[in-house]
């Protein structure tokens, strides 16, 4: 079976950046920069959904997509295309990166991001998310 390495910007409890946080862990200055970086997060020409991403809509697998998928990347390269700049900001609202290992069939691959079966993630590391987003 043949596997590949996934990067995920998550907290402790397995959350994501858009629908995870919890606004009252966040200080009111944190919120503001979060507020910023879901603002700037919502071009669909950097940063499309799913739904947006035709790469995303013309693969077969993004049929299988559900309940028991998560957004991850699947380089390091694209996890800092997408949230260069924010590595700080993430950490200091309490956000890591969480390296898994996925086999590559329980992967579906948009244009920027890819959504893996949580079922079949293996964790491999963790970082925080300031060392690895510049």
């Amino acid at each position: 079976m043949s596997t590949m390495l996934v990067y995920r910007v998550e907290t402790s409890n397995g959350k994501g950046p858009y629908n995870g946080f919890n606004a009252w862990d966040l200080t009111i200055a944190q919120m503001a920069r979060h507020g910023e970086m879901s603002s700037s997060h919502a071009n669909p020409k950097t940063h499309p959904t799913p739904q947006a991403d035709r790469s995303w809509r013309l693969n077969p697998k993004s049929q299988d997509f559900g309940d028991r998928h998560l957004f991850a990347f699947a380089s390091r390269a694209d996890l800092v295309a997408w949230f260069g700049g924010w590595g700080v900001h993430l950490q200091d609202c309490g956000y890591r990166v969480g390296v898994y290992r996925a086999p590559v069939a329980e992967v579906i691959a948009g244009r920027n991001q890819v959504a893996v079966n949580r079922d079949y993630m293996e964790p491999v590391r963790q970082y925080p998310a300031g060392k690895l987003i510049p």
